[in-house]
């Protein structure tokens, strides 16, 4: 079943990028290519999902590892929930490219590990001319 679901979705992905689409336009499709993405081990299509902005390329370096190295678990779950009520657009000298509007949440299994612990991982989400984008802290432009 599994195998066909994967399936399933290299054949949406196909499609969609087929048809010139080269980028999610919703928060609902930038999660089901992150999934699709982490199943297929492409670093390359998570890098495309992110607005790196002005990132220093060793701290883009860095969080491309980080997110490399959950590969070896299985996602159990990827869902978009709204911004957290504390949460704070500038933090020092540190600020996002564009206004986020919600977070894409992971939730990930590691196949060994019988006690069923998720781990997690939570992005920060927006859309910059129709189009849904990862967002991280860079510095500010000033």
């Amino acid at each position: 079943m599994k195998s066909l679901s994967l399936l399933f979705l290299a054949m949406t992905l196909l499609l969609i990028f087929s048809c010139g689409v080269k980028h999610p336009a919703s928060f609902e499709e930038l999660a089901q290519v992150y999934r699709t993405a982490h199943e297929t081990k492409n670093i390359g299509l998570i890098d495309s999902l992110i607005y790196w902005s002005n990132m220093p390329e060793p701290d883009k370096k860095r969080i491309l590892g980080t997110i490399a190295g959950t590969f070896e678990n299985v996602i159990v779950s990827a869902k978009t929930d709204e911004l957290p009520e504390d949460f704070r657009m500038i933090s020092g000298d540190y600020m996002y490219p564009f206004a986020p509007e919600k977070t894409l949440k992971i939730s990930y299994k590691n196949p060994g590990d019988k006690g069923g612990v998720l781990i997690g991982m939570n992005f920060t989400i927006g859309m910059k001319e129709g189009k849904a984008y990862i967002l991280y802290r860079s510095e500010e432009v000033k």
